[in-house]
């Protein structure tokens, strides 16, 4: 059976998000931070775990 590959993921650790086909990035933000280390992600996106904003 073949395994369907998982979702790209943003290249910013923190973020979770999905960026758009050809990107490696989800937003600005994410790709504005490029090589500096963040600890919680502030792309915006509602739902992304690495914003602590979100957290419940």
């Amino acid at each position: 059976m073949a395994k369907h590959p998982a979702p790209k993921k943003c290249a910013n650790a923190p973020c979770d998000c999905i960026p758009a086909d050809g990107s490696k990035y989800c937003s600005a933000h994410c790709e504005g931070a490029g090589n500096q280390t963040e600890l919680v992600c502030r792309c915006g996106h509602p739902g992304c775990s690495g914003d602590l904003s979100n957290a419940r």
